[in-house]
């Protein structure tokens, strides 16, 4: 089972209508060798979410840490380790395409929480931040709307 925070993460995406596959394995090489790490959750949805001021793209391709992300330092070891290779088509494309059909998708991180330098600093790197606060306060308006 996936920790906690990955667990959130995938209601969250699987209410809005996103099938979710979780701990995919991913290798960090042209030649796809080595020990692989792993992409967290990747998602497809039919149409992706619309918050209003909030949009996900149909695709998303998502880190989660349990914890908070509250520097910048952080936040560039999480992309350096990841988001780097994701962003890559030499290497991550070579590899997602066997799971989605378009190289537009979001690129997310889920965590505990952040703060608005860290989250415009993520925006920057083409990586959108959803805190672990913001699901459940989601889920918080669902569930008192009805």
């Amino acid at each position: 089972m996936a920790d906690p925070a990955t667990e959130l993460a995938r209601e969250f995406l699987e209410f809005n209508n996103y099938t979710v596959k979780k701990q995919t394995k991913f290798y960090k090489n042209k030649k796809l060798k080595g020990t692989p790490g792993d992409i967290d959750i990747i998602a497809i949805s039919p149409k992706g979410i619309d918050l209003g001021e909030f949009k996900l793209k149909n695709i998303v391709v998502a880190e989660v840490k349990s914890w908070n992300v509250m520097t910048k330092e952080q936040f560039n070891n999480i992309y350096l380790d990841k988001f780097k290779y994701i962003n890559k088509d030499s290497i991550g494309w070579k590899q997602l395409k066997k799971y989605i059909s378009s190289k537009r998708f979001d690129r997310i991180l889920f965590c505990g929480a952040t703060t608005n330098e860290v989250y415009k600093h993520a925006i920057k790197n083409r990586v959108r931040i959803i805190t672990s606060g913001f699901i459940i306060k989601y889920f918080c308006d669902k569930y008192k709307s009805g």
